[in-house]
């Protein structure tokens, strides 16, 4: 097992209500926010920390929690060191 760092960025476009979301990564529980900033790019650039190994299924899955009044995406996915296989799914 290694240590790595993933970064992605993190869009919600929302209205009415801060949206909160959880970040899962294979199946594990990592963290559980609320989207409460009101910033004109309405973007966050998560970093998750991780020991694994990149001959595993490494799956990050982003969840919304409670109501949903907008959307999340991702992009800019990348790996610090570089090459970790990773896919990111939002539900």
């Amino acid at each position: 097992m290694d240590p790595y760092k993933i970064f992605f960025y993190l869009y919600c476009d929302w209205s009415d209500f801060p949206q909160a979301y959880r970040i899962y990564y294979n199946d594990e529980l990592m963290t559980e926010r609320d989207y409460i900033w009101d910033n004109s790019t309405r973007v966050l650039q998560e970093m998750i920390p991780l020991r694994t190994s990149n001959d595993q299924n490494n799956t990050i899955i982003i969840e919304h929690v409670g109501l949903k009044t907008g959307n999340l995406s991702v992009a800019g996915l990348k790996s610090e060191p570089p090459g970790l296989r990773v896919n990111v799914k939002v539900v």
